[in-house]
């Protein structure tokens, strides 16, 4: 449940932020107090994590103080702020709650932990282990105990009186004094039940705490969109201030850049780049051509030898190739770049200063801890197929945006970044087979919305004409050159081996086909996940039979057999997630601290369970845009990110069909973007939510259509 803990974090650290700016704007005491409590939780959720990996004394007084103390003390000063006392009782308590904050921060400082830490273990809860902390002063025991105490009951009792006036809100308040409860009880829950259900227990505590506030500003007064032209530059300062910062960490923090990792499939890669790029033999080869062709530009010697490679069963260390003329660096600038044009333009697109902030974090967070940084030394087609990626989907978010923005009068500037959305949306497609299968679901949806009359009336139809011909024509061309070339045999060898021939039924419906005697197959088996040795005159009929009917007879037996497809791919679906990092060397703890591999676990979730909170999330944040004010705009980034959440879905069918061996590297093209999504939706969620209005700085078109579709709330000159 670790990356539900850190989804539970985002969520509690931006939205607490998102709710604590508009409670400052509308100076609710009661409502900072609550936003504050949640940022608070958020921050101890943190330290807690970082013990989870190794002790630090820091880390434990910082989760002590911050989940024991302030969090109560501002639950139960939120509660006072929210009855109907005296200005003067209110100020009073405030004060006092104040120095009993101010009294439990100077007496953890005063606390001395253990010097040897034998007691302390990561594998299980904090909450099991802090008495020993506490042990050591009392008098820190007993303010924890009373501000617990605080904060517990007054939300409590303050739930009780909001039913008995019949407030409004009166529901959410009992569901914060439920979640309340559940914090407060974690201590028992662990040490009676067990650490598991423990564990469920505090999730489902902050959970339902995060979701009964969050309900409860819906109540406030609409938040506009932020208008203060400073505090938007101070953002954008703060993201540029990250992304610097981002790309100096990741240019210093694993060693020399220029260390590479070679495996069975470089070879290839390196002498492929030899070809002419001009000659239909570079398109057709047995790698993709978008990765060779930057080895080729990237000055790959083609004639260099690669004396040992490394396997997940044999692994050497990084070395540096003159050869390779420092290729891995040049993987890692292009990654560089490509996730700092996607933070910015996802930036761009938030309404709330604060959390445009937090989404650059969390992109460079995801893309440069180990689990995909370590990629770049890997001379494969998976670094520069991320990178890709990542141009390939900012670039269709802002191409959206502008569509929306244009209507149906597309300028001169749209046309043009359609051309670089489109060379971007070649180069991804041409660095992994898989890919074109999106770009067909692209074609497919814009040839779709051509027919609907509501798509038509409102933006270009010839646009979306040529989008729709361009991205089938885009898969087609891949496809015509994929077979052309021999690197779908080796694939459809394994599927055989594995999938077919053990299965008697399976195996005749091939035979009925033309498919030869399988026994040489079975002979040279050994030759799995190698070179298959065409030239073997034992296997020359299967070679012929293969080559003149095997490219679309394996697709042919998923259309005619679409149980056992679906079946067999949601069975296996879960394989490509148990593991996030790269197989060919091992962590490298001496540039990459310990911690950094744990954020990386809980950003990289080892579990096909985030489909389905992303799934959940993209119907919340729908729901959202159809039933609040919203515009073009909002609508046309989610249609992005549900079509591509569709099409990674489709891409990872694709990937466990197309081979049957190496799945969870194969699969990787749609796992990463699924695992990114799932934080960069919880950001978007809170947006949508708070800022579903148009703001001062959207395009006049923007605004215009917002006021036509809600005439109500924009009367005439003439109206009072």
């Amino acid at each position: 449940m670790i990356y539900l803990n850190g989804l539970l974090i985002v969520f509690l650290v931006a939205g607490g932020g998102l709710f604590f700016a508009h409670a400052v704007r509308r100076r609710d005491g009661f409502a900072v107090a609550l936003s504050a409590a949640l940022m608070v939780l958020g921050l101890a959720e943190v330290f807690e994590l970082t013990l989870s990996v190794k002790f630090f004394p820091f880390a434990l007084k910082s989760w002590y103080f911050l989940s024991k103390i302030v969090f109560w003390g501002l639950m139960g000063m939120g509660a006072v702020l929210k009855f109907k006392f005296r200005a003067s009782i209110k100020k009073v308590v405030a004060v006092s709650t104040l120095l009993g904050l101010t009294a439990g921060l100077v007496l953890l400082l005063l606390t001395q932990i253990t010097a040897a830490v034998d007691w302390f273990a990561p594998e299980q809860s904090v909450f099991v282990q802090y008495v020993d902390l506490m042990a050591r002063n009392r008098p820190m025991r007993w303010l924890t105990d009373l501000l617990m105490l605080y904060g517990v009951v007054l939300p409590l009792g303050f739930a009780g009186y909001a039913l008995f006036k019949r407030q409004t809100g009166k529901y959410a308040y009992v569901v914060v004094s439920l979640g309340s409860l559940l914090l407060a009880g974690q201590e028992i829950l662990y040490n009676r039940i067990g650490e598991v259900l423990g564990d469920s227990f505090h999730l489902l505590g902050g959970t339902i705490l995060f979701l009964a506030v969050w309900y409860l500003f819906q109540g406030l007064e609409p938040m506009p969109a932020p208008r203060s032209k400073f505090t938007q530059i101070l953002s954008w300062i703060a993201v540029i201030a990250i992304l610097v910062i981002g790309a100096r960490i990741r240019l210093n923090a694993y060693g020399n850049i220029c260390e590479a990792l070679l495996t069975s499939d470089s070879e290839k890669f390196i002498a492929l780049s030899g070809e002419n790029v001009f000659s239909s033999d570079f398109f057709t080869s047995n790698r993709p051509a978008f990765i060779t062709l930057v080895y080729k530009l990237g000055g790959v010697n083609p004639e260099m030898l690669v004396p040992e490679y490394s396997k997940p069963e044999r692994l050497i260390p990084r070395l540096v190739y003159a050869d390779l003329n420092c290729l891995s660096g040049l993987q890692a600038a292009l990654s560089i770049l490509s996730w700092s044009v996607l933070s910015v333009i996802l930036a761009s697109k938030l309404r709330s200063n604060w959390l445009r902030v937090v989404i650059a974090a969390l992109v460079l967070g995801f893309v440069f801890v180990p689990q995909l940084a370590d990629w770049d030394r890997v001379v494969q087609s998976e670094s520069l197929s991320f990178s890709m990626w990542a141009l390939t989907f900012a670039l269709s978010i802002e191409f959206v945006a502008r569509i929306a923005r244009d209507k149906k009068n597309i300028r001169w500037s749209t046309w043009l970044l359609f051309v670089l959305w489109g060379m971007t949306l070649v180069s991804w497609g041409f660095s992994r087979d898989t890919n074109v299968y999106m770009i067909l679901l692209i074609g497919v949806s814009c040839t779709l919305a051509l027919v609907i009359p509501a798509a038509r009336r409102s933006t270009s139809v010839h646009l979306f004409l040529v989008v729709a011909l361009f991205c089938l024509a885009v898969f087609g061309l891949q496809n015509s050159l994929l077979y052309r070339s021999d690197r779908w045999m080796n694939s459809f060898f394994n599927n055989l081996y594995m999938r077919i021939l053990p299965y008697p039924e399976r195996e005749a419906w091939f035979i009925k086909r033309g498919l030869p005697t399988p026994e040489p197959l079975y002979k040279y088996a050994n030759l799995l996940g190698g070179s298959y040795d065409y030239d073997r005159a034992e296997i020359a009929d299967l070679i012929v039979w293969t080559a003149e009917n095997g490219s679309g007879l394996y697709t042919q037996y998923l259309l005619t057999h679409p149980g056992w497809a679906l079946s067999h791919a949601w069975k296996v679906a879960r394989i490509p997630f148990i593991e996030n990092l790269q197989p060919y060397s091992k962590p490298d703890y001496e540039f990459v601290s310990p911690y950094v591999y744990s954020i990386g676990d809980v950003l990289h979730p080892k579990t096909s369970v985030v489909v389905w909170v992303q799934l959940a999330m993209l119907l919340g944040w729908a729901g959202l845009v159809v039933f609040k004010p919203s515009n073009q705009h909002q609508r046309g980034i989610l249609i992005v990110f549900s079509l591509f959440f569709v099409g990674e879905l489709g891409m990872l069918f694709v990937s466990i069909h197309g081979d049957a061996l190496g799945l969870i590297r194969h699969a990787l093209v749609s796992v990463m973007p699924l695992r990114l999504n799932l934080w960069l939706l919880a950001v978007w969620l809170l947006d949508t939510n708070l800022y579903g209005e148009v703001s001062i700085n959207d395009p006049p078109a923007v605004i215009l259509d917002h006021i036509h579709a809600n005439p109500q709330r924009f009367p005439t000159s003439g109206s009072k």
